[in-house]
């Protein structure tokens, strides 16, 4: 019974030491695809802020120049926005903060989007200075709305993955001790066991030395008695065949 004990023991450290190596590796391989996901996060956004700013060049250009090459550009441009957008939808998704931000987001994209149909829609037949200003100071608003929306995108992505790698380092750290804690624990106990084991061996081989021991000395208690028997036996018959005599 008591050693089931001490292999249950050792059992119960061994398990425990693979399952805390199983959840430390899997924090490790989490951290890594947080910061893999912010990664992508950061780059989808700027690429839109990109968008934004190339689709801002083409309005005033096109106020500039009245080329309608301007609008195909832009026209091209925007597909390559929507996309973007959807992919930091999927990105973000199951973040209720960053869902709030994606909804400022696209209020301030759509009203961009806004701003530019109504500006190809208007035909210049000759440079208009003032409408230029006005369009560029209302292109640098919206721009800057989304600049700062995208930001605190990208600053929440980053919290969260700097909290993250916080947490994973410091369990990082600590790792190891606990690793050797665990596994030193589980040597201690074979270790001792062992030393249980041994003692109960030197003690069951004494008890079958004195077993030995005993069952020699009946052995020959048994013979000098069965000598004693067969001298008295003989003494016996003796005697019956003096008084026969």
């Amino acid at each position: 019974m008591y050693f089931k004990v001490l292999f249950s023991a050792v059992v119960f450290v061994l398990v425990l030491f693979t399952f805390y190596s199983y959840t430390q590796t899997n924090n490790l391989i989490q951290a890594t695809s947080s910061l893999s996901h912010s990664h992508k996060v950061s780059l989808t956004v700027q690429r839109i802020l990109g968008y934004i700013f190339e689709l801002e060049t083409n309005s005033q250009g096109f106020l500039l120049t009245q080329d309608k090459l301007r609008l195909s550009d832009r026209d091209k441009v925007i597909v390559k926005l929507n996309i973007q957008l959807q992919l930091l939808s999927k990105l973000i998704e199951e973040n209720p903060i960053q869902k709030q931000h994606l909804n400022s987001l696209n209020k301030f994209v759509e009203m961009k989007l806004e701003k530019l149909r109504k500006i190809s829609q208007i035909e210049v037949k000759r440079y208009n200075y003032s409408l230029f200003l006005l369009n560029m100071r209302e292109g640098i608003l919206l721009e800057d709305s989304i600049k700062n929306v995208s930001n605190r995108i990208i600053e929440t992505e980053n919290d969260l993955s700097k909290n993250l790698s916080k947490r994973t380092q410091m369990q990082f750290y600590q790792s190891p001790k606990i690793l050797i804690f665990l596994f030193s624990l589980a040597i201690i106990i074979l270790i001792f066991s062992y030393g249980r084991i041994s003692t109960s061996l030197k003690y069951s081989s004494e008890l079958q030395h004195q077993l030995t021991s005993k069952n020699v000395e009946m052995e020959m208690g048994t013979a000098e008695l069965l000598k004693a028997n067969n001298e008295l036996e003989f003494q016996n018959k003796k005697r019956k065949n003096v008084q026969r005599n």
